[in-house]
């Protein structure tokens, strides 16, 4: 008894091979459309996601000035908690 199925998508994600991580057949590659995303640079990530966070709180907004100045620290804590989480994996 076979069921069908249509239009179904798929999503994934994975690194690339080494660190005790395969790699995939070609024969699944197939099936995937794939892309390589090099990770930004920190001071990239920090301007990206610094700026975002500077646009949505701010004095223009009413939002309160200890949130503001806790704003500016948060993309830094959030970058230097990843390298450390990184390391560990």
């Amino acid at each position: 008894e076979f069921k069908k199925i249509e239009q179904l998508k798929y999503i994934a994600a994975m690194a690339h091979p080494g660190g005790g991580r395969n790699d995939i057949p070609n024969r699944l590659k197939s099936k995937f459309f794939l892309f390589n995303m090099v990770l930004p640079s920190t001071v990239s990530a920090d301007n990206i996601y610094g700026n975002i966070l500077r646009a949505r709180f701010n004095a223009k907004r009413g939002v309160d000035p200890g949130i503001i100045a806790l704003v500016t620290n948060l993309t830094t804590a959030t970058i230097g908690l990843w390298t450390k989480v990184q390391r560990v994996l």
